[in-house]
């Protein structure tokens, strides 16, 4: 999905990796319209971190291969360890209940603004709606438990607002 691609980008990005030097991927499936890669990645210190699964398949309308899949499940778990300190609350991608994924984009402590890392974040997702004008996003704001229900309510809408306020900013058609 977009969101598990957006996810790639941002684990790439704050957890410093990149594809090792030294035989980056290993071929799992080769086939005349799929195929699959583990792709091995290290930390910015050189040291072997995780790996990825990624599917491809050809797409049926114009000769060129499209991602099918993604499983980042290796790679989110040496991040949530790596750079969150086992903090697996901070991973920018949940599995949502519906099926697939879902970006996770995190506020400080009942604030609206949108901070540096968010930023990052929604430039990445920016991007990629901006590749397809029917590519469709859905946000939602959430909060702790703290506060009570109708200040809960109030500061999700105005998360939600801030992130909408900052796509379109960035160039993506508000109706997405």
């Amino acid at each position: 999905s977009d969101a598990t691609l957006a996810g790639l980008c941002i684990l790439f990005e704050e957890g410093n990796y990149k594809l090792r030097n030294q035989k980056p991927l290993r071929s799992v499936i080769q086939k005349e319209a799929v195929a699959s890669f583990l792709a091995y990645v290290e930390a910015s210190d050189g040291t072997q971190a995780a790996q990825f699964a990624i599917t491809l398949k050809k797409s049926p309308e114009r000769s060129n291969w499209v991602i099918d899949e993604l499983n980042l499940d290796q790679l989110l778990s040496d991040y949530a360890n790596r750079v969150e300190g086992g903090d697996v609350y901070y991973t920018p991608l949940i599995k949502n209940p519906d099926g697939g994924d879902t970006l996770v984009l995190y506020f400080d402590f009942d604030a609206e603004e949108i901070t540096f890392r968010t930023e990052r974040q929604l430039a990445i997702v920016a991007m990629i709606l901006k590749t397809d004008n029917k590519k469709k996003i859905h946000l939602s704001g959430h909060t702790d438990a703290l506060g009570s229900a109708d200040y809960n309510k109030s500061l999700s809408a105005k998360r939600a607002e801030a992130v909408k306020v900052n796509l379109i900013a960035a160039g993506v058609n508000s109706a997405q």
